[in-house]
């Protein structure tokens, strides 16, 4: 065999399988002149051998490995979907030779080592033998390509993880949480491995750029401040006058906007951004989204989210549920796609024209940590831009001073010393 490289294992998830005993085998070797090992074993792991179909090369770097139950077997994956059987494990079918759309980055096992399923990079799943299919991302739009996946104990589900450390759950595997909240700092995710019995999960981070690690997200007001935020925009009209009033004052805001609204306006959506304010998601069409399916309620958001990317805007944090409802579908979707729910504590009831007097007496009601709801979009918004300097500076006159929502905790905007 003349001289070839096989990718390694990512050490992170090689450590991962080992410590949790989910793989009995060592990373793969680069393969060199003469001949060199591609699995090695340690401790109690069996020597396994590799079937007689077996070979690897420059082509096809191995991607992941599941064993079988008794651990007298185990599968490598390659990228392009090829197995490698050892042991005891069965040939029971690959993508090998097939066209695919992604690579392939994963694979998981069933509980009775009859099936396994991969993973591509977009989430699309293929199963094999007796793994059941029970989902996929494969026609989500997703922020951060899948790296990996881990079948439920009892093998009726699985989890999939994200580079990010968002998890995705299909079937009988539950949420339990994720690392996409910032505690992987700068590193990426390269794995997830489940608890053999109690449904939890690990995700196993790789080495991070170096750079600093920005911190938790802020999901709501620090004492001492409030929160301006401004709901179904952009609009033409009204939301260029708003960011003048903001700019004037050295206030930075949030903006939950419509995914049709950004659509219609992506420059719009840029200025939000440029001028320092958090861009968060409002659904894609203002939808009330108790009324939809799981389906429709994930379209709302993850449309929505598409649409602010393409405009120039970072990935959304949060989701302000139209007209405030909620329930617990809702909620999961959210979830599955790692927003965080943001209310309001202060509502202006500004769309209704009441008046800018009002607008304002509502506003400055405020107290400590309170997110006042204003809008900038979907009507006549003059009486709120023009009640916006005051509410301000009454704000500014109590104490107050003013913070984004779902950003990364940081300084704080509208001291009284910094923007006289």
């Amino acid at each position: 065999m003349s001289s070839a490289h096989a990718s390694r294992i990512p050490a992170a998830l090689l450590s991962l399988m080992l410590l949790l005993g989910v793989a009995s085998a060592a990373p793969v070797h680069a393969q060199v002149e003469g001949g060199g090992e591609i699995l090695s074993d340690f401790g109690e792991a069996p020597t396994l051998r590799p079937g007689a179909d077996f070979e690897v090369g420059p082509e096809t770097p191995v991607v992941g490995m599941a064993t079988t139950p008794d651990g007298d077997g185990l599968w490598l994956v390659g990228e392009g979907g090829t197995i490698f059987r050892f042991g005891s494990a069965s040939f029971l079918g690959s993508t090998s030779g097939d066209t695919l759309d992604e690579p392939i980055v994963g694979m998981a096992a069933s509980p009775t080592g009859d099936g396994y399923w991969l993973v591509a990079s977009d989430g699309g799943i293929f199963t094999f033998g007796d793994a059941d299919y029970h989902g996929s991302t494969g026609n989500m739009s997703l922020n951060e390509p899948i790296v990996g996946m881990a079948a439920s104990p009892t093998g009726d589900g699985y989890w999939l993880v994200a580079s990010d450390g968002g998890i995705f759950t299909f079937g009988d595997a539950d949420y339990q949480g994720s690392a996409a909240d910032g505690r992987l700092g700068s590193a990426e995710a390269v794995a997830v491995a489940p608890h053999p019995r109690s449904g939890g999960y690990w995700v196993a981070a790789g080495a991070g750029t170096g750079e600093a690690d920005d911190g938790p997200l802020r999901y709501e007001p620090d004492p001492g401040h409030v929160a301006l935020t401004f709901d179904d925009g952009p609009d033409p009209t009204w939301t260029p006058q708003v960011l003048d009033v903001l700019a004037e004052a050295g206030v930075e805001a949030t903006f939950f906007v419509v995914g049709e609204a950004v659509e219609d306006h992506p420059g719009l959506t840029a200025a939000i951004v440029e001028q320092g304010h958090s861009v968060q998601n409002h659904s894609q069409t203002h939808a009330d989204l108790t009324t939809l399916s799981p389906i429709g309620i994930e379209w709302e958001l993850q449309h929505a989210n598409d649409a602010i990317m393409d405009a120039g805007g970072t990935r959304s944090a949060c989701y302000r549920p139209p007209y405030g409802a909620y329930d617990s579908s809702v909620s999961q979707v959210a979830e599955n796609l790692e927003l965080e729910p943001i209310l309001w504590d202060r509502d202006t009831r500004d769309w209704t024209a009441p008046g800018v007097a009002t607008i304002v007496d509502r506003a400055t009601r405020a107290t400590s940590g309170d997110i006042v709801l204003l809008h900038d979009g979907s009507g006549n918004r003059r009486q709120t831009v023009e009640a916006l300097p005051s509410i301000i500076d009454n704000l500014l006159a109590q104490g107050y001073e003013f913070q984004r929502l779902c950003v990364p905790a940081g300084p704080t905007t509208g001291d009284a010393e910094s923007t006289s």
